[in-house]
């Protein structure tokens, strides 16, 4: 009864007047689900506690045609004598006349009886739902109302009759009448809601409070079911007490039934119609969808809001429109879309809410629906609503007439699917079963097509795609043809044979073509792979990934351009770039995106010599997308994982990775190149020398006939080489590295050091520390902390055969501590079992000895000396210790003078770790 004091002592002031003689009919009014039950039971409570006499009945829909029904439960209880009785029984049989009303002489005979017993003592007679009422009983009731002002009854009436309704007349005299009462109960306040919650919960939560009272409206019997529904949540472990959670409960949609029900059938229609229309719903709109004049929907709209239902012309909350749509029967809801549709394409609603309509169906789209749904598409594309553009395109599909519209529609969808926050197999699989039928279809849009499953790995389709597309190569167009050129030629060049020559003979890319982003960023990559790039295109490779836009045709462009940078060796603005690209990505929320990136940002951390961070990426790439999504560019993260777990020294993880299938068609890609080189490396790993020769040939054979024999790409020959090296071969293994080392020419410096390390593994032992200082030297500038472990461990071997132990000392502690860094066990392992004097040597002395040269150095000196002896540039260091190249280069100077060393590499070889560890 809270905010319902004043109902009560309005009705206590008429108990009070029944008791002096003066009766009163009290109409208790207000929408459903307020509170008026609970109001006249509290009455009943007040009443008998007064010493009043009580006669109750409830009036329901399926008594509706039982003569005298209601007045039959009034005197069901009734104190009779039994002369008494035996009238009441003979007026109750009483013939209906016509009309369905009683015979005057009956009614009074009824009406009398309520009279006597009044004279006894104070009556309160109390009818709850009286708008179920039948007619005989109404007229009984009324004859009750005129006469009652001079007995001892209070008629207490709840929820009238609809003015709607056939008993209009019955309702306009009852309210007509001067001793009648009207209690109005509203929705209850803020205030009242979080009145109710306290009382409910024992806390004053204001914000549950407020929430209570969105979803409810005010309307007690709502508020309490959604308080109901969240106990029940609560007590049954579910985490759904928020406000997103609050109204969807059971308890709530039956509540919101229960109050439909109260009304007439009309409201209930109403309600069905702003359901579907939800925020379009306008009255006119709302009478259109039903068919009726829309002054006919007034009242129920008011009904609706009054009971909290609706609130300024909509249901006021998500949870009430899934109760009323769940509640309307599956024929009936998909007329009322269909019918909503055409009423909102009618007045110019947007392509995205017709289009929610036409998803809702359950039947055969029909054509005009197509362009709709396209443009729907668009608009959620835009809004990055992949799901639901998905859906649209796939809706339009079935309804395009056109084979060349399907096509342009199946273009469409290919790419959409790249941009599902969930990866479905079943769908990919149904989309890729129709791609090839709509390249045969015809029209411009089949080079797009064919990048889709270029995209997705699947090499077969694209074969026959291609052969379709190069039978008829004018009917496609040219930016997108190119554009497909480029791509075969960098990612799957035997598939070039089915594309004709770039230019006629004389001729050159058009306008459109140079113009366009994808076609310059593969460009760029194929440049990079022949060896021509410059530095400004890896510069407009950078720039495009960072302002790329994550959409479902903008892939190739992003991958393009970071595998630009990676294969030439630029893996610092490589990883920063990708970074930038995958948090991106992460806000999207497409699994395809994060995949993709996961994996390439793996080859870059394998490239850095960042094995855990190559092997958590790998693994995070194939667990994000299922393997049949990949196709052949699986092979991807899995020559990651197989490399990484080869260095590492986890040759089960290894032999795991190199027994799971891999489709043939990975061999005639450029995935398959990195897939050989590293199942190469772990035949070496597992001195199956002769196995990895023949993956390393085969690699280094199919780069030299697609031509894109780069050693950033994958340095075979550094492999071979060291195969040979294994079998004693050591004249063919120079020959290898003298081939790399004029390939690479002034390459990068990963490239190069990794090429100077071979060199001095075939070379003359005299020349062997110097072409290793070079080597560790580039290796430091890439930042390839597994390489650069390689080289210094090479290079100390180096310095203790010619008996420079304490330089090869400083060389192994180095090389041990990258390796326990990036847990290289092979190379540890390397160490311990190689060099097992080092442990008895004085180290202690010669940190000693180290310790007190570098006293010598300022702070300053000593942070600049401490971050050049890990390998950062002068550049770098500037910019993290926030000073200028000029005053780095003026502190190391210092340090070379008073540590009276020539340069960098006798800082690293002598002091570094020392200067590293004391900064």
């Amino acid at each position: 009864m809270i905010e319902r004091n004043d109902h009560l002592a309005a009705l206590g002031e008429r108990l009070a007047s029944a008791s002096r003689g003066e009766g009163s009919v009290v109409v208790a009014a207000g929408p459903a689900g307020s509170g008026k039950t609970a109001l006249l039971m509290e009455a009943c409570g007040s009443a008998a506690r007064s010493g009043f006499g009580l006669l109750g009945a409830t009036a329901s829909a399926d008594e509706r045609d039982l003569p005298l029904g209601l007045i039959g439960q009034l005197f069901a209880n009734a104190q009779l004598t039994p002369a008494e009785r035996e009238v009441m029984a003979t007026h109750l049989r009483t013939p209906i006349g016509q009309g369905g009303l009683l015979p005057a002489h009956a009614v009074y005979e009824l009406g009398n009886l309520l009279f006597t017993l009044a004279a006894r003592k104070p009556l309160l007679v109390h009818v709850d739902d009286v708008r179920h009422a039948d007619d005989a009983s109404l007229q009984c009731l009324l004859f009750l109302a005129r006469r009652i002002r001079t007995s001892g009854i209070v008629l207490v009436l709840s929820d009238m009759p609809s003015r709607r309704s056939g008993h209009q007349p019955f309702r306009s005299d009852l309210l007509r009448q001067p001793h009648g009462h009207r209690l109005t109960l509203g929705p209850l306040s803020r205030q009242g809601a979080l009145r109710v919650v306290a009382d409910r919960t024992g806390e004053l939560d204001e914000q549950l409070a407020a929430d209570c009272h969105a979803v409810s409206g005010g309307n007690p019997a709502l508020l309490h079911a959604a308080l109901d529904d969240r106990e029940l949540f609560s007590t049954s472990g579910f985490e759904q007490t928020d406000a997103v959670a609050l109204g969807h409960g059971e308890t709530f949609r039956q509540a919101v039934l229960d109050c439909l029900d109260r009304y007439e059938p009309a409201v209930a229609a109403v309600a069905r119609a702003m359901a579907v229309l939800d925020e379009c719903g306008t009255p006119e709109l709302i009478a259109g969808l039903l068919d009726t004049d829309v002054d006919l929907v007034g009242i129920p709209l008011g009904d609706l809001e009054r009971a909290g239902l609706a609130c300024n012309g909509a249901l006021r909350h998500a949870a009430i429109r899934a109760a009323v749509l769940a509640h309307t029967p599956a024929a009936e809801l998909t007329d009322l879309n269909r019918r909503a549709a055409r009423l909102l394409h009618r007045h110019s609603a947007s392509p995205t809410v017709v289009a929610r309509r036409l998803l809702a169906l359950d039947d055969q789209p029909t054509p005009w629906t197509v362009a709709v749904l396209c443009e729907a598409a668009n608009e959620a594309f835009t809004a990055d609503e992949a799901d639901f553009a998905h859906r649209c395109l796939e809706l339009a599909r079935r309804a395009a007439g056109d084979e060349r519209q399907r096509a342009e529609i199946a273009a469409q969808l290919a790419g959409m699917e790249w941009q599902l926050p969930e990866f479905n197999v079943a769908r990919h699989t149904a989309q890729l079963d129709t791609v090839l039928e709509e390249v045969r279809a015809g029209g411009r849009h089949r080079a797009t097509l064919v990048r889709y499953l270029l995209r997705y790995g699947c090499f077969d389709l694209a074969e026959r795609a291609l052969a379709v597309i190069g039978a008829d190569p004018d009917d496609v167009d040219e930016v997108e043809l190119q554009a497909v050129r480029t791509l075969v030629a960098v990612s799957y060049p035997p598939l070039a044979e089915h594309l004709a020559a770039e230019w006629p003979p004389g001729a050159g890319p058009s306008p459109a073509v140079r113009a366009d982003p994808l076609v310059r960023t593969a460009g760029t990559l194929r440049d990079v792979l022949r060896r021509c790039a410059d530095d400004d295109s890896l510069a407009g490779a950078e720039q495009v990934l960072r302002t790329a836009r994550l959409t479902s045709g903008s892939f190739e462009q992003v991958e393009c351009a970071l595998l630009a940078l990676v294969y030439a060796d630029e893996l610092g603005r490589a990883a920063a770039a990708c970074e930038l690209v995958e948090s991106r990505a992460e806000r999207t929320g497409s699994a395809a995106w994060r995949a993709r990136l996961a994996a390439l940002r793996a080859e870059i951390a394998l490239r850095r010599g960042e094995l855990c961070a190559a092997r958590h990426h790998a693994d995070r790439a194939l667990a994000l997308l299922p393997e049949q999504a990949w196709g052949v560019a699986v092979a991807g993260p899995l020559s990651v994982l197989l490399m990484s777990a080869t260095l590492t020294g986890d040759l089960v993880t290894a032999a795991d990775v190199v027994t799971r299938p891999v489709p043939d068609e990975v061999f005639r890609t450029r995935f398959g190149l990195h897939y050989l080189y590293a199942r190469g490396e772990y035949h070496l790993a597992t001195n199956q020398v002769h196995a990895a020769l023949g993956d390393f040939l085969v690699c280094g054979e199919l780069m030299r006939d697609w031509g894109i024999d780069l050693p950033g790409l994958a340095p075979w020959r550094s492999g071979a080489a060291r195969a040979h090296l294994r079998m004693g071969k050591t004249d063919r293994a120079r020959r290898l590295v003298d081939e790399q080392a004029a390939r690479i020419g002034s390459g990068s410096p990963r490239s190069r050091g990794i090429t100077l390390r071979q060199l001095a593994a075939v070379g003359d032992a005299k020349a062997r520390p110097a072409l290793l200082r070079q080597a560790v030297e580039e290796l430091q500038s890439a930042e390839d902390r597994v390489e650069l472990a390689y080289a210094l461990t090479d290079l100390g071997q180096s310095y203790h055969a010619l008996g420079e132990h304490r330089r090869a000392r400083m060389m192994f502690r180095r090389a041990g501590h990258m390796a326990e860094e990036q847990r290289v066990v092979p190379l540890l392992n390397r160490l311990a079992h190689d060099f097992p004097e080092l442990r008895r040597l004085e180290l202690v002395e010669d940190d000693e000895e180290a310790s007190a040269r570098i006293t010598v150095l300022s702070d300053a000196e000593r942070r600049v000396a401490a971050l050049a002896a890990a390998g950062y540039t002068n550049r770098e260091i500037a910019n993290k210790l926030y000073i200028t190249v000029s005053t780095v280069e003026q502190h190391l100077t210092r340090v070379y003078r008073k540590l009276n060393l020539a340069g960098r590499n006798e800082l690293l070889s002598d002091l570094g770790a020392l200067v590293t560890t004391s900064a």
